[in-house]
């Protein structure tokens, strides 16, 4: 009998192993193949069970390895379950990745599926240590921090990847928005800097690992509506190199 190959079409700027070289919008179609029974399988799956009767995986321990360009099934989604399942559930961002999350970083896969069964605590941004990685301290607080405070764009966007990714505070998703790729990052850094003229970002406490920087913050500075901002924020900076691959923000609400 021939076998027939089925494609499964994932929209991801990362899909290297698998592009075909279609562009949309920036974008690349990745393709990977699969055996037509295990589509169908899957499909009779998601269709015929109740969500209900899977989404929480009974009592058991769950690791959801995402990545961060998935459109299909958001990020959101696996942040939605550890907020509703607390402790029992550790979720892995991965940036530079899609739908085909195993295909495009098998490597960070691999280990966080390893720290998971080896019953270690799970690394949320895992990736695999680069050459010529540094090692992070104050100096590089400092150097990332000089361009936001002088309002500089194109210093800031030069300390990060090309396939960088920033989410914010706000926005529609528990996660806030999500901006990807050095074009929508670039115009997310240059509508801060507008809203708050005069924004100003003060180290508090830094804390450094081999491949993340978590830097506390005192925010100050002044609306263009005239409102007076003062509020202690967060940034958690994953690394690639010796450049930023995500920045993921998070701040006090003051009431």
């Amino acid at each position: 009998m021939t076998d027939i190959i089925l494609h499964h079409y994932d929209i991801s700027p990362y899909s290297e192993k698998v592009r075909l070289g279609l562009g949309l919008k920036g974008l690349a179609w990745a393709s990977v193949e699969c055996w037509p029974q295990v589509h169908i399988a899957h499909l009779a799956t998601s269709q015929g069970v109740p969500r209900d009767e899977w989404w929480t995986g009974s009592n058991a321990p769950l690791l959801v390895i995402q990545g961060l360009d998935d459109i299909v099934a958001p990020p959101a989604n696996g942040h939605a379950l550890r907020d509703q399942l607390g402790e029992r559930v550790q979720v892995v961002d991965i940036p530079r990745a899609g739908h085909f999350v195993i295909v495009e970083q098998p490597d960070p896969v691999a280990a966080a599926v390893n720290d998971f069964i080896g019953g270690r605590r799970v690394n949320p941004h895992h990736q695999p240590q680069q050459a010529g990685m540094t090692n992070n301290d104050d100096d590089f607080v400092e150097k990332f921090l000089a361009p936001w405070n002088r309002h500089d764009v194109d210093g800031a966007l030069s300390l990060m990847t090309d396939d960088c990714v920033w989410e914010i505070t706000r926005g529609t998703e528990p996660h806030g928005t999500l901006y990807s790729g050095r074009r929508e990052v670039r115009t997310a850094i240059d509508d801060a800097f507008k809203a708050v003229p005069n924004i100003h970002y003060q180290p508090l406490r830094s804390h450094y690992g081999k491949d993340h920087v978590v830097v506390e913050l005192l925010v100050t500075g002044t609306r263009v509506d005239g409102e007076e901002l003062r509020f202690h924020a967060c940034d958690i900076l994953t690394l690639a190199g010796d450049k930023i691959a995500g920045k993921r923000s998070y701040r006090k609400v003051l009431e």
